[in-house]
């Protein structure tokens, strides 16, 4: 058949610019989804592991005591230090303005409501992101690229299993650690600050005793609650971007740190509405 009797091929009909545009908006909306999905299959897997007897042999053993180590002592420096930060900056002047107004009393659920419900646990969520969450980031990345995943793999040796679950649960724990650590100076630095400024009048035990009387049982509940869940949010986020973005060590800790920032934020909120 020559060039001249061949029928060219009929164009698809055209799609609606409505159907277009909401296609470019679904497209994200359906990749955030998945990444959720994932995201909780992860979680889920962490979860049903730490619970199983034959996951805690010597290899994995040894892998969280680093860990925790690391995700304890690398940030211990920096807790204290944004601790007493903060107890200068709030807690002093709570002190001070309460005093003057004469509504010491208001200031146990004041401290309560923004230091450890809200602010304490998402501090720490951020400082072990920077301090820790980085280095598993850099590490799992480095591994991936040089091949020693696959090597672990090769070996019998689940790579999930010795370094996601460990470091996750060693997160976690760390979480909750530091955040009772930086509450206790935070509140012991607010204090000092008053007493050496001569801006409170009322004894060291009677300000602990406004505190207490200012929490709720579901703020003995909330703060472990939401410190282990902000602790083990931050593990999952830094494996699942460590182990699926196949790029460079720097690119990988940068989405991995603004992931896992947005996942504190996240989980903060979520637990906050829960409680």
């Amino acid at each position: 058949m020559s060039g001249a009797d061949t029928v060219p091929a009929r164009a698809g009909p055209a799609v609606p610019a409505f159907r277009r545009f909401l296609g470019r908006i679904g497209a994200p909306v359906v990749a955030g989804l998945l990444w959720l999905v994932r995201l909780a299959a992860m979680g889920s897997s962490v979860v049903f592991l730490a619970m199983r007897r034959t996951t805690w042999r010597r290899t994995v053993r040894a892998e969280f005591g680093r860990a925790i180590a690391g995700a304890l002592v690398g940030p211990l420096t920096a807790t204290a230090v944004t601790a007493v930060l903060v107890g200068v900056g709030l807690v002093y002047q709570a002190l001070y303005w309460l005093e003057a107004a004469g509504q010491v009393e208001m200031l146990g659920r004041i401290i309560v409501i923004v230091l450890i419900r809200e602010l304490a646990p998402m501090l720490v969520g951020l400082i072990i992101i920077g301090q820790s969450g980085t280095v598993m980031l850099i590490e799992i990345t480095q591994m991936r690229a040089g091949g020693q995943l696959r090597m672990l793999d090769s070996q019998g040796i689940d790579p999930f299993l010795l370094l996601v679950v460990p470091r996750t649960l060693a997160f976690t724990l760390a979480a909750f650690t530091l955040t009772i650590w930086f509450v206790v100076i935070t509140l012991f630095a607010g204090y000092a600050a008053a007493t050496l400024m001569g801006a409170v009048k009322v004894t060291f035990w009677g300000y602990l005793d406004v505190i207490m009387r200012g929490m709720r049982l579901t703020d003995f509940l909330l703060l472990p609650t939401k410190s282990l869940a902000i602790g083990f949010v931050v593990g999952v986020v830094c494996s699942y971007t460590a182990l699926l973005h196949v790029r460079s060590a720097t690119r990988v800790v940068a989405i991995g740190f603004v992931r896992a920032a947005v996942a504190v934020f996240a989980a903060s909120g979520l637990v906050s509405l829960i409680l």
